[in-house]
């Protein structure tokens, strides 16, 4: 017998754990928005990679990850600014699973390269897993 997946199992990243409600999108039978909280304290500074803890300001973005069947999946995360003690400026946390393209996360770039606008490299040998090659 096949074990169950639970949305924690799914949507697990480091420092965050998802709510226990999926919400979806007004006008959109298709889409399902997954809160995720933080676990964690610890930030690190986007531009020099030091751990801070002091937060200048925070905002929430939804992010696209991995579809669920035929359901569109958007993670709703809060990122944080970081007041940084090492550079001295302030810049966006660095969340090792997004992706450097806004509004991916790294697993929905790495199965979708060829889909997501701005993303140049479509090869690095990983596209026929994929099922992207010769489109």
């Amino acid at each position: 017998m096949r074990k169950k997946l639970k949305l924690e199992d799914t949507y697990r990243f480091p420092g965050f754990s998802p709510a226990s409600t999926v919400h979806g999108v007004f006008g959109d039978q298709k889409a399902r928005i997954v809160t995720l909280k933080r676990t964690g304290t610890r930030m690190v500074c986007g531009g020099c990679g030091a751990v801070n803890h002091a937060v200048y300001d925070r905002k929430v973005r939804r992010v696209r990850d991995l579809p669920c069947g035929d359901m569109r999946v958007y993670l709703k995360v809060e990122i944080r600014r970081v007041k940084c003690c090492k550079c001295g400026k302030v810049r966006q946390e660095k969340l090792d699973w997004l992706s450097d393209n806004p509004g991916y996360t790294k697993r929905f770039v790495f199965f979708y390269r060829s889909e997501v606008p701005g993303i140049v490299d479509k090869g690095r040998g990983h596209g026929d897993e994929a099922g992207l090659e010769d489109r």
